[in-house]
């Protein structure tokens, strides 16, 4: 996970969600804000796994290979949420479809 000077805490999600800009790839929608410090969090939704044995470790997946990618700003707040086709997925794909996520933005 991330370290908790990294993390978005619960009051700012709404801001995020609200006034952030939203980009869809693959399997990932994010949400994000420009501001001077870098915080983000991934969000895997009950409508992908009931179980939260399930979610969580996709949730540690797909963390695991945020920290691989160097193509992520240095600013900005990010909520990154998980749809259900990553059941499926592979880590290569995956991580292909974080980089043109992260490609998008630039």
């Amino acid at each position: 996970m991330f370290s908790g000077k990294h993390r978005i805490h619960s009051r700012c999600f709404d801001e995020i969600l609200k006034k952030g800009t939203s980009v869809y790839h693959g399997v990932f929608r994010l949400f994000f804000i420009k501001t001077e410090g870098f915080k983000m969090a991934v969000v895997v939704p009950k409508k992908v796994a009931k179980l939260s044995v399930i979610r969580h470790r996709i949730k540690r997946r797909v963390v695991s290979l945020l920290k691989k990618i160097h193509n992520i700003p240095d600013t900005g707040n990010y909520i990154i949420f998980v749809q259900k086709n990553i059941l499926d997925s592979e880590n290569d794909s995956i991580a292909t479809e974080l980089n043109g996520l992260f490609d998008k933005i630039k």
